[in-house]
């Protein structure tokens, strides 16, 4: 069983602890500069992403791949993932989380079925296996290191899914200290759960953090115009 994953799949969800019916869309997307790799993208692959978009909310961006069919995904035509693919957009992953950078529509159309439901468990979707470290303690020694642990369990789940070897392990790592610097000054508000973090952890790997990228909605709000003393009237 091969899963789709979607690139900066935290932009487009709500941390909100529960599935929800739908997902956020930027005006960002209507502007070439802004979001060059989507503005390239053919009319029909931008539609397909979107609808890949929306099934990523029900899989909570691990969806299988008997779910990529033009019958699940509402549309007309047999969908085409190359274009997203080469785009860098979406990816696959095996079952124990490792990527594919080597995936064809041909492997894909040999496996899949219509079995599966929307209410599949969860749990068929975690890897599981002997590890080449210990886990549980790896595993609480970063979440001691993460600014908001809120939603534990579902962390350990991204966890196992997603870390197997040494290597995995030291990319987490990685992604972690990058993450810790760039909300260092941030309002506990404004940091992801642990449980959002951790499922997308990968995004945090290479992270550069932007010029400004600190300026928090109080630095906004103190470098705004200061109020004008207000004078009664009748006064000097």
């Amino acid at each position: 069983m091969k899963y789709l994953r979607v690139k900066n799949w935290n932009k487009f969800q709500y941390d909100a602890g529960k599935q929800l019916p739908w997902i956020k869309f930027f005006t960002a997307l209507l502007a070439p500069t802004k979001e060059p790799w989507y503005s390239e993208l053919p009319d029909a692959t931008k539609c397909l992403l979107h609808h890949v978009w929306l099934m990523a909310m029900v899989f909570n961006d691990h969806i299988p791949e008997t779910w990529l069919t033009k019958e699940k995904l509402n549309l007309k035509s047999k969908p085409n993932f190359d274009l997203l693919l080469k785009s860098g957009s979406i990816w696959f992953e095996d079952e124990n989380g490792l990527r594919i950078d080597s995936y064809t529509r041909a492997h894909a159309r040999s496996e899949l079925s219509s079995s599966q439901s929307l209410s599949s468990p969860r749990g068929e979707f975690e890897g599981r296996g002997p590890k080449p470290f210990d886990a549980d303690a790896e595993f609480g020694a970063l979440m001691a290191l993460y600014p908001r642990p809120l939603g534990k369990k579902a962390a350990r789940r991204h966890f196992d899914r997603t870390v197997h070897s040494l290597e995995d392990l030291a990319s987490i790592k990685r992604a972690l200290a990058n993450y810790t610097a760039a909300v260092a000054d941030n309002e506990p508000r404004f940091i992801k759960h642990a449980s959002t973090w951790f499922n997308n952890w990968r995004e945090w790997e290479d992270h550069t953090e932007e010029p400004n990228a600190k300026f928090t909605r109080n630095d906004q709000r103190s470098a705004g115009a200061k109020r004008k003393p207000i004078t009664l009237a009748g006064t000097q």
